[in-house]
């Protein structure tokens, strides 16, 4: 959601507004309200996420795609990176 964002220029620096709870992550997942709130309690513990309300702001995205193996080459417009070995 954070690079998608970026992309529309809907995100404020490295602060998103999620007005989510984690019952609803979780559905939207398919993870339990349970797993949501270890990860987001591991992630805060870690310094890689910071929440207050219905803000994340991620210190250090590049850490936190690190942490969770994040890719984005999947969002490109065409797929030829697919191809590109």
């Amino acid at each position: 959601m954070f690079v998608r964002l970026e992309r529309t220029k809907a995100r404020d620096g490295n602060s998103i507004r999620l007005p989510l709870s984690q019952q609803h992550l979780g559905d939207a997942l398919g993870l339990s309200s349970v797993h949501v709130s270890r990860t987001l309690t591991t992630f805060r513990e870690e310094g890689l996420i910071l929440r207050s309300r219905q803000r994340i702001e991620l210190p250090d995205p590049a850490a936190l795609a690190r942490e969770a193996e994040f890719g984005d080459a999947y969002l490109n417009d065409g797929i030829d990176h697919f191809f590109n070995h």
